[in-house]
């Protein structure tokens, strides 16, 4: 069955006429050339679901996340994925059983969208020298590992501004307009950013792909640096002024936190362990053997400082304000990884999330049982 729109409003009301027809678990794949009105039909879907959210293109996130109506959308843009690996990135499996609709636009070229993707990241790595202008470069943030997701500028060794949300929004609604936001209010344009880093993990997994998909296509657009950071690292970041050990933990749930711990000296930060997801017993035998202060940091460190903190001697919470994940711990610990010159390219930038999520823990299951009936 063929179907001819004339306007975008026809088009919306297609999708809108598609959605009522859905039950959830639906692929809709939709192909055409800018100002085609993909993203109109894919406004017509969500009114469809009765969605009350608004609808924008996921150019920059990849995927964005529409909740609240009768079932829930994730719209994809494929035109910046060069591979199925990408594509198993950003978590495909883990939306598809989910048990709402995805509906995953791309350009009539997507060979040639690949090769663009490929460049665009080839450039960022060598556009700029990061070592040397990373004592007064403008580093833009994200941070969306846990439940709250934050935006900070800074600009050498000043903040200019950070801006922090934890009003149940879906991250993908609320991310690039609060960064937006926040150059208004500083008076600058995306022209005037040198660097964008994000939290890479671990922490929630739509979480981080939203943070490392939003960074990609921003620094993509921009020939700029591209820097993802160890969440673990950037909050011991916001407590480097403390001299002692930075023990910080995020809940894992499954009776683990991610952990990670960090000597602070003199406003620098040396890391002790490798980031990793540890029990509650294994964190509180790592700090009885050592004598220096210790500050707990992160949305686990109550749990942890609950379970055992008072029995550990020279233990503190950190200030709730210092606590939680926040975008201005991350700027400071790319500004770091930029003064190394570490590769900051988006090429290179990819989600750490320590261990498998549901879907690939079920994925490696089947391949299990069925690799074990096929001997047996």
């Amino acid at each position: 069955m063929r179907f001819v729109t004339h306007s975008a409003d026809e088009t919306e009301a297609l999708g809108e006429r598609l959605a009522k027809t859905l039950h959830g678990g639906e692929i809709i794949a939709f192909t055409g050339d800018l100002g085609a009105g993909k993203t109109a039909f894919t406004r017509g879907l969500a009114r469809g679901l009765g969605i009350p959210m608004r609808v924008t293109s996921p150019t920059y996130t990849i995927v964005n996340e529409y909740t609240g109506g009768r079932l829930p959308l994730f719209h994809f843009d494929m035109y910046r994925l060069g591979s199925s690996d990408e594509l198993f990135d950003i978590g495909w499996e883990d939306y598809l059983q989910r048990g709402g609709v995805c509906g995953a636009k791309a350009s009539r070229t997507p060979c040639r969208a690949r090769s663009r993707c490929a460049s665009a990241a080839i450039r960022t790595s060598s556009a700029r020298s990061p070592s040397k202008e990373a004592g007064w470069m403008r580093i833009l943030a994200f941070e969306t590992s846990a439940k709250a997701a934050s935006v900070a500028l800074l600009e050498g060794d000043a903040l200019l501004g950070e801006l922090y949300l934890n009003c149940g929004l879906t991250h993908s609604r609320t991310l690039l307009e609060s960064a937006q936001r926040l150059l208004e209010i500083t008076e600058l344009t995306a022209k005037d950013i040198d660097a964008v880093a994000c939290a890479a993990g671990p922490g929630s997994f739509t979480g981080v792909r939203i943070g490392v998909a939003a960074a990609k296509g921003f620094a993509w657009g921009r020939d700029i640096p591209c820097c993802g950071v160890s969440t673990l690292e950037a909050m011991a970041w916001q407590v480097s002024e403390f001299s002692g050990i930075v023990c910080c933990a995020m809940d894992a749930r499954r009776s683990q936190v991610y952990h990670a711990r960090f000597l602070a000296e003199n406003g620098t930060l040396t890391r002790l362990c490798p980031d990793c997801a540890v029990s509650l017993d294994e964190v509180r035998l790592a700090l009885e053997n050592c004598e220096k202060p210790k500050i707990m940091v992160g949305d686990g460190a109550q749990l942890c400082y609950n379970t055992f903190g008072t029995e550990i001697s020279g233990c503190m919470l950190a200030p709730e304000h210092r606590r939680m994940q926040r975008a201005s711990g991350v700027a400071l610990a790319a500004r770091r990884l930029l003064g190394e010159g570490a590769d900051c390219s988006g090429a290179a930038l990819a989600p750490n999330y320590l261990r498998l999520s549901q879907a690939e823990r079920e994925r490696a299951e089947r391949l299990r049982t069925s690799k074990e009936s096929v001997n047996g």
